[in-house]
């Protein structure tokens, strides 16, 4: 009979299983953030082929309910969002940066980036393909909210000294 060693292929096996394992791994522990894969196929329809377990830390859905479909996603976003996000989702280019004001996890809401980059070409069904992350930029949008107001502040305390000039006895 003929004897074949097969020990390279499970060597090679092991290490794609490894490999995938770990970009897992690390997908689903990335801190305020979750990997995600949306396809489009031929008829303009768009679907979530992938999301990292970190959805769930992030907005409350697991990543069953969304693969698929892109609709539970688009129900926690704020109504007024969804223009903005089809205007960029329409970008010639292809490549998305937005900020979204979402429901999260807790309940309340906040504020997620969503950067993605064409895939060159098609994936083996047709379908045009974006990878991406999503990133709670809740604290960002916070901190930003702040600046402004304090800025606003501070600019009305230093115009206190001309409005007080400008004063006189008989305006009282």
């Amino acid at each position: 009979g003929i004897t074949l060693d097969v020990t390279a292929r499970h060597h090679a096996e092991d290490a794609l299983r490894q490999s995938e394992e770990r970009l897992r791994t690390l997908g689903d522990n990335l801190p305020d953030s979750v990997l995600y894969q949306v396809g489009q196929r031929q008829d303009g329809t768009r679907e979530i082929l992938y999301v990292s377990s970190g959805v769930e830390r992030l907005l409350g859905i697991s990543p069953a309910e969304l693969l698929g479909n892109t609709d539970r996603f688009y129900a926690r976003l704020e109504p007024a969002e969804l223009p903005a996000l089809r205007t960029a989702l329409a970008s010639p280019d292809g490549d998305l940066d937005i900020d979204l004001r979402v429901l999260r996890a807790d309940q309340r809401w906040g504020w997620v980036n969503l950067r993605s980059r064409r895939q060159p070409g098609l994936d083996e069904q047709g379908r045009i393909v974006w990878n991406g992350v999503a990133t709670d930029v809740t604290a960002k949008h916070q901190a930003d909210t702040m600046l402004a107001l304090q800025t606003q502040r501070a600019s009305a305390l230093l115009d206190l000294p001309v409005q007080a000039e400008q004063l006189d006895e008989p305006a009282f």
